[in-house]
């Protein structure tokens, strides 16, 4: 049973996603013949998360509410918590961030009064994950700093990469680059060291945004083809809609708008496909940048508009209120200009044109 768990948690950090379900569930059959309890639990959790990882969540959380049942009727506080964090999880991917943040703060409660380290690091990392996606960035940094230090006392390096990638994403958003830029080379440099194909590409994917900052937009597309290169090597779900708009992004600031637009096309597609609905938010306002450059302005608010609606569907507070903030600077420059032509043709703001 060890052996068999241990080359699942291979093939699942190789991104081999059916290999390692089909494992977890053969840990799960020697687990009952061995009447071992706490590795029912285990594979059932194992067998989730990889279920995740594959967007099959409707059958991700039933293996994380069996991994909770098994834990809780034997007594097995740690397994449990560790169950609450996996269901956490795959609220979150379905894009119940309140459901999520409950059971997270539940998991931490117990991961807490078990003293289990490397788990109060996942979860303050998952806490503030949603604090950064509700726009407050300051607790999200203080969450994911925490857990950073929880987790480099557990000594698992392939928690802290995953924490350097949000440190990095969170400084990104608060437009402290090169803070963002030694957080995502840190990650990198373990996600190498560690073989985790996806946690790279991610990596790569997330480290586009400071170089773009910065001005480094050469540089920034040779991230973004490492990462593209590296998701295709580990497959499953990639950052395919990030890596297509940070892309579109690239080639608007180069003044190559039909290039963008390409791109941009790519990362509404990529989002919609994969269901990633906050994914599709930041395409759409992204095209709208675009739509507002080459003086499409018709098109350019009711973008920003459907993108404003995306981030409130998902909880993303702080984007959908600055969004809707530009919108309405956007809705006022149409207007003045209208006023402007109407006052020249000698016509009253709003009267019709003849």
């Amino acid at each position: 049973m060890p052996d068999t768990a241990a080359r699942a948690a291979e093939l699942e950090l190789a991104a081999d996603w059916e290999a390692a379900a089909g494992l977890y569930a053969r840990c799960f059959g020697e687990g009952a013949e061995a009447r071992s309890v706490a590795a029912l639990a285990d594979a059932s959790r194992g067998e989730a998360r990889v279920r995740r990882c594959q967007g099959r969540l409707e059958e991700a959380e039933e293996l994380a509410q069996l991994s909770l049942e098994v834990a809780e009727r034997a007594g097995l506080a740690g397994a449990a918590a560790r169950a609450l964090n996996m269901t956490a999880a795959i609220r979150f991917h379905g894009g119940d961030l309140e459901g999520a943040r409950s059971l997270y703060a539940a998991s931490l409660e117990r991961a807490r009064e078990v003293r289990d380290d490397e788990l109060i690091g996942f979860v303050c990392q998952n806490l503030g994950v949603i604090a950064n996606v509700r726009g407050d960035l300051r607790a999200a940094l203080s969450l994911y700093l925490e857990s950073l230090g929880s987790t480099v006392r557990s000594g698992n390096r392939r928690a802290a990469v995953s924490v350097y990638n949000n440190l990095g994403m969170v400084c990104s958003d608060l437009g402290e680059w090169m803070e963002a830029l030694v957080y995502f080379s840190r990650g990198i440099e373990l996600a190498e060291q560690l073989g985790d194909r996806a946690l790279l590409a991610a990596l790569c994917a997330n480290r586009a945004e400071p170089l773009i900052g910065v001005g480094e937009l050469d540089h920034a597309a040779e991230t973004l083809d490492r990462a593209e290169a590296t998701s295709r090597q580990a497959g499953g779900p990639g950052p395919e809609s990030d890596v297509a708009r940070m892309r579109g992004i690239v080639a608007r600031r180069q003044g190559d708008l039909r290039r963008a637009n390409q791109q941009m096309s790519r990362a509404l597609l990529a989002a919609a496909q994969a269901g990633q609905e906050l994914e599709r938010a930041e395409a759409l306002e992204q095209l709208a940048y675009l739509r507002r450059e080459e003086g499409r302005t018709a098109e350019a608010c009711p973008m920003l508009r459907e993108a404003r609606q995306g981030y409130r569907a998902v909880g993303a507070v702080r984007d959908a209120d600055r969004v809707g903030e530009l919108l309405a600077a956007w809705e006022t420059e149409d207007l003045l200009a209208d006023w402007g032509t109407d006052a020249r043709a000698g016509l009253a703001p709003g009267a019709p044109r003849p």
